[in-house]
């Protein structure tokens, strides 16, 4: 019977694997499968006044404990060493639509996530696609050729468990693993429940509430129990737990309108006066709002210290 397997594409270390990738010092000591060969590199902020935090690391500077979302002054300390590269977001995102543009090609059901991941489906068995694995194999090794940058690929029945089955398929050593519907017992019942995707702090309620320490122990519970303590969410939570998600490709996701808009920065120091808050605020709102007038949206400012909102 031919179903569909799902896939959750990642590309590994995004920002930095692009900066690395377009260095030919660099790049042309890179392995696919051995990311030992990276240099110490990280995307931040300004190198000089050592201002930012992290927003990406090759596998090599998170080996001397620099991690995504520190600050980078921190990074430097751990390793002074550090290869550090102001980010070149134009940049990514090409390179963003690129891959995607190639996942388009080598499947018919494709779907972006985010700037680094993708969803795609396929069915199985058919005579395009007889072997999922060698499928996934097909892709990483092009968007390897193409681009070198090195993608990781979590292939299950569904979408949820494809993302799930991601986060194994970057401990691995091929970067690819498939999950069938009778692996669920084996190898997503055993996982602690804060890697259940999708909880956030609703994993500490179940742990701690319920003392579930396992994705197992959350999917043994009555579907009813979960609904009286997290509402429609708590049915969502129990498909999950027991490998299910209904969700569907939606191929149309990069064209679809934002729901929501923001824009933040990385202060160069603490700030504890009342106007130099103000001014970041304001430069902050500034954005907001281009970006509002931009994608011709309504902006309404409110003085949120006064007694009414006129």
């Amino acid at each position: 019977m031919t179903q569909l397997i799902y896939g959750l594409v990642d590309m590994q270390s995004f920002y930095a694997s692009c900066e690395v990738a377009s260095r030919e010092e660099y790049a042309a000591r890179r392995k696919e499968f051995d990311d030992s060969t990276d240099p110490p590199l990280v995307v931040s902020g300004d190198p000089a006044r050592r201002s930012g935090i992290i927003l990406a690391a090759t596998p090599t500077a998170k080996r001397y404990g620099v991690e995504n979302a520190m600050r980078l002054g921190e990074a430097l300390r751990l390793y002074p060493r550090l290869i550090v590269v102001r980010p070149h977001m134009a940049f990514y995102l090409h390179v963003s639509v690129r891959i995607q543009m190639l996942m388009q090609q080598c499947f018919p059901l494709q779907e972006q996530f985010s700037v680094d991941e993708g969803f795609i489906a396929f069915p199985y068995p058919s005579s395009l696609f007889p072997d999922p694995i060698a499928a996934a194999r097909n892709l990483q090794a092009r968007i390897w050729d193409q681009f070198r940058i090195r993608a990781r690929i979590g292939l299950a029945p569904n979408k949820w468990l494809a993302k799930m089955a991601n986060k194994a398929a970057k401990k691995s050593t091929g970067g690819i693993v498939w999950w069938r519907e009778e692996d669920i017992p084996a190898f997503l019942h055993p996982l602690p429940v804060e890697e259940m995707w999708g909880l956030k702090r609703r994993a500490e309620v179940l742990r701690h509430k319920f003392k579930c320490e396992t994705i197992g122990d959350v999917a043994r519970l009555p579907v009813g129990v979960l609904k009286a303590e997290f509402g429609a969410w708590g049915e969502v939570i129990h498909r999950w737990a027991n490998g299910i998600d209904w969700s569907d490709i939606n191929p149309d996701s990069y064209h679809a309108p934002h729901k929501g808009f923001s824009h933040r920065t990385t202060l160069p120091r603490d700030f504890y006066e009342r106007n130099e808050i103000a001014v970041v605020i304001l430069e902050l709102l500034d954005e907001v709002c281009h970006r509002l007038r931009h994608a011709h949206q309504a902006v309404a400012v409110w003085d949120l210290a006064s007694p009414t909102r006129d």
